[in-house]
């Protein structure tokens, strides 16, 4: 079998507010990847042409092990839907959030501050059920953005 790499590049827009000490809070000038821990990600989205997140799964591996397994669901899932992912959750010792509660609670700490390994089988597809906006790039032709959270 031929394995073929596949490389994203990630930015995070850092703003400083006024009278900020520059400690950048806590974001690591010269990141280094963390080869221990691996964050997989899958979405489950709507039937039609819009592909709107319905629910997510994200296993969490440290050294090999799975530690924490997460569903989360998506903007537009009904209450009672939710109920039934909460469930399903529940029955399987899964922890449930909503779409935003994982991004800032469990990717952005992972995978940012981290440096958590974030694998999934098609992965700009999964991260832009999770963003809640993007922008085409000015520059490049195949180009874009993702914003994740209003939490800067």
């Amino acid at each position: 079998m031929t394995e073929i790499p596949l490389h994203l590049r990630c930015y995070v827009h850092h703003t400083s507010d006024e009278g900020d000490d520059g400690d950048n809070s806590g974001i690591d000038e010269n990141p280094r990847p963390n080869s221990s821990t691996v964050l997989v990600i899958d979405t489950e989205t709507t039937s039609d042409e819009y592909q709107n997140l319905l629910f997510g799964s994200c296993a969490v591996f440290v050294n090999g092990i799975q530690a924490q397994f997460y569903l989360f669901y998506g903007d537009i899932v009904k209450e009672s839907e939710i109920d039934l992912i909460k469930s399903c959750g529940q029955k399987n010792n899964c922890t449930v959030l909503s779409r935003k509660e994982f991004v800032e609670n469990i990717f952005y700490p992972k995978v940012f501050r981290e440096r958590a390994k974030c694998v999934g089988f098609n992965l700009p597809f999964d991260l832009s059920r999770l963003c809640i906006h993007f922008s085409k790039s000015r520059n490049l032709r195949y180009a874009f953005s993702f914003l994740l959270s209003e939490n800067k």
